[in-house]
């Protein structure tokens, strides 16, 4: 029964959804820069990702709803902040003392977060609030909780799981994929493996013609880390200004930009000369300009639908970085 009415309380609230992204994209079409953030499907904008909109409608929901969806993301940032504590979590950037009190820190908060989300059952008084850049805020009884990783690099990936978990259970358009959507599944079939060859670099491979090569064999398991995040970011670019294309928006190779975001915002993909941009998680290939720009020829042909082959040649410092230096979110 509350399956039910649920399903009933989202169909009034997608209209709602629906005016509000018909409004923001008026606004767009007056003010510059213009940002591309909705459904391509409709014909008006840029559908990225499914948690704006699944935030969008909670925002709006009641407190059944909202509940369950505190439930979910609670219970997904205590698996992340989890995951943080397993003995193959990255730590060289943490000196020993560092180490074990950011260890305890991290234990404390995940208790926290338990006693949070069991109070949830209890229906407290529930706030869901949206702060002005972007970010999610819980306020549950006394508590309160921004939806946040552990590691910034780490938001897109946290907010994509809620959405899907939250999807599975209340309102999502799932006749059409987003970009982010497209993008994973493309890289769950083309897979990726190893190639080597006596006297050669070692090269990591996928199966739709992006490969990268790397000077050397050492730390091999970093180096395949930073070529998986590098390559899902090119393809990000890649299907988004396909998408953009097939919309019938025009783009200026020649301007194609990618700059910081700003406080609370992932990193902006600009695509004209008038600056106008759309907002996409590659905090990567912020720190690697001559890494994408080279794949520009791969994008293009992507672009129009042809297969062909591209090099990254990875610089070693991208593979060494510490987490704390992608940021999903930094300001100017």
């Amino acid at each position: 029964m509350r399956d039910s009415a649920m399903q009933v309380s989202i169909s009034g609230l997608r209209l709602l959804v629906a005016a509000s992204l018909l409004l923001g994209l008026t606004i767009d079409t007056v003010a510059a820069p213009r940002q591309f953030t909705a459904d391509l499907v409709h014909g008006d904008r840029l559908r990225m990702s499914r948690y704006p909109e699944v935030v969008e409608f909670m925002l709006h929901a009641g407190p059944d709803d909202q509940a369950r969806f505190a439930e979910i993301a609670i219970e997904l940032m205590i698996a992340a902040y989890e995951a943080e504590l397993q003995p193959d979590t990255d730590t060289r950037d943490r000196g020993a003392a560092e180490h074990a009190g950011w260890r305890a820190g991290t234990r404390n908060y995940i208790e926290r977060l338990r006693r949070i989300g069991a109070s949830i059952g209890a229906r407290p008084p529930m706030d869901m609030i949206r702060e002005p850049h972007g970010d999610v805020r819980l306020v549950i009884g006394n508590e309160q909780v921004m939806l946040s990783a552990p590691r910034l690099r780490d938001q897109a990936a946290l907010e994509r799981s809620v959405a899907e978990h939250v999807c599975r259970y209340a309102y999502c358009d799932n006749e059409e994929k987003t970009i982010e959507e497209r993008v994973d599944t493309r890289v769950a079939e083309v897979g990726g493996a190893w190639a080597f060859s006596h006297n050669a670099q070692p090269v990591f491979e996928s199966g739709d013609g992006l490969r990268c090569v790397f000077a050397d064999r050492r730390h091999l398991t970093l180096k395949k880390n930073a070529c998986i995040n590098l390559v899902r970011e090119i393809r990000l670019l890649a299907e988004a200004l396909s998408a953009l294309k097939a919309n019938g928006v025009a783009v200026d190779w020649r301007s194609l930009k990618i700059e910081h975001g700003g406080s609370g915002n992932p990193q902006k993909l600009v695509y004209t000369a008038d600056r106008r941009f759309v907002h996409m998680h590659v905090p990567n290939l912020l720190h690697a300009d001559t890494v994408w720009r080279s794949a520009i020829p791969w994008i293009r042909a992507h672009v129009i639908g042809r297969a062909i082959q591209h090099v990254i040649d990875l610089p070693d410092q991208l593979a060494y970085l510490s987490p704390s230096a992608l940021s999903d979110y930094e300001t100017n």
